[in-house]
């Protein structure tokens, strides 16, 4: 099972400040996946599964927000639109060595295996 934590206020705030998350959060393992969500919606809740259901590795780290359950909700959701360019949830962000790699809308185990091992 792949545990995922959820990001601070602190961690958002920085990243609505800054435009990317910090390197705190990026260089904590070799690949992190970062996923931005809302709490009402089924397909984070399927992708939540797809974590429990995939084995741990030591280099991975996963992130996530439901930014509908903070008080910084409509600027957040105003951030991620206009600066990650992307309005659908949940929002997956893919770091390799503290960089972007790649973005998705879901992923099941195939494909986070598959980028695991690329």
């Amino acid at each position: 099972m792949i545990k995922i934590e959820e990001l601070t206020n602190e961690d958002c705030i920085y990243a609505m400040e800054t435009g990317e998350f910090s390197d705190k959060i990026l260089a904590s393992a070799s690949r992190v996946i970062i996923i931005l969500t809302q709490s009402w919606c089924p397909d984070w809740w399927v992708q939540k599964r797809v974590f429990r259901d995939t084995e741990d590795t030591a280099n991975l780290k996963v992130y996530y927000l439901e930014y509908d359950k903070k008080d910084f909700k409509s600027e957040f959701t105003g951030f991620k639109e206009t600066v990650f360019q992307n309005g659908l949830i949940p929002y997956l962000r893919y770091y390799k060595e503290g960089t972007l790699d790649s973005e998705s809308n879901y992923s099941g185990r195939r494909q986070i295996r598959k980028w695991l091992k690329s």
